[in-house]
């Protein structure tokens, strides 16, 4: 049975979904996936000894200070 992108589906819209995006659990389109995808800003941050790690903007600002504390206003 092909599954139906979600968003699309409250549009009015309908667009399936090919087998290999049904099976790895995404239920968006390609166009729906990638505008939900634009929502959201990342921030990606080099932690000491522990390699890269991808914060929201809002924590990103506050663990970047607490990388560097002697450097006070950023």
């Amino acid at each position: 049975m092909a599954m139906k992108c979600k968003p699309c589906l409250r549009r009015g819209v309908i667009t399936e979904l090919p087998i290999a995006w049904q099976q790895s659990g995404r239920f968006e389109c390609e166009d729906c996936a990638e505008t939900v995808a634009r929502k959201h800003k990342w921030t990606v941050v080099p932690l000491h000894k522990q390699g890269y790690s991808a914060f929201s903007r809002e924590a990103a600002r506050d663990v970047v200070r607490q990388l560097n504390p002697k450097r006070g206003g950023l």
